[in-house]
C-alpha cells in the first residue's frame, strides 16, 4: 500500500467513524490500540493508567466524534490526543500524591454535617454525569470502554 492509499484510507474510515459507524470506531481501535499501549510504556510503567488514558481517550473520542477535526492520519491523531492526556494525568496523579503526603500528617476534618452532605452530594452527581454518558453509548461503544 503506498502512502497515497493510507492516506485515502486513514481518511475515509475517520470520516466514516465521525459519522457514527461502528465498523470505523472498532477498526480504529483494533489498529491502534497496541501501539498506544506501548508508546505510553515508554512515557509510564503503569500499565493501569496508560490503559485508564486510553479508554478515557476512546470515550472522549466518541462523545465528541461530531465535533472533531478532519485527519489523514489516524495514528498520528490518536497519539497526540493519547501522549497529551497521559502526561496531563500523570502530573494530576503527582500532585494528588504529594496532597496525600501532606495529608497523612493532617487527616481530612469535617467541620461541619453540611460540609459532608455537600461533598456526597457532588460525589453523587459525578456519578450520575458518568451514568448518562454512559447510556449514550450503545453495546458496542461500552464494550470497546
Amino acid at each position: 500500500m503506498d502512502q497515497f492509499e493510507f492516506v485515502r484510507e486513514d481518511t475515509y474510515i475517520w470520516e466514516e467513524f465521525k459519522k457514527g459507524e461502528e465498523y470505523a470506531l472498532t477498526y480504529i481501535y483494533d489498529h491502534h490500540i497496541d501501539f498506544l499501549f506501548l508508546y505510553g510504556k515508554k512515557i509510564t510503567k503503569d500499565e493501569n493508567l496508560i490503559l485508564d488514558v486510553i479508554q478515557d481517550l476512546f470515550f472522549e473520542l466518541i462523545r465528541k466524534k461530531k465535533n472533531l477535526g478532519q485527519t489523514d492520519n489516524i495514528r498520528l491523531y490518536l497519539l497526540k490526543s493519547f501522549r497529551r492526556k497521559l502526561i496531563r494525568q500523570i502530573q494530576v496523579n503527582q500532585k494528588h500524591d504529594q496532597i496525600d503526603r501532606e495529608t497523612e500528617l493532617y487527616p481530612h476534618v469535617v467541620f461541619s454535617a453540611e460540609e459532608d452532605i455537600i461533598f456526597q452530594e457532588e460525589n453523587t452527581h459525578f456519578q450520575e454525569l458518568v451514568k448518562l454518558g454512559l447510556k449514550e453509548l450503545n453495546q458496542k461503544q461500552r464494550e470497546v470502554l
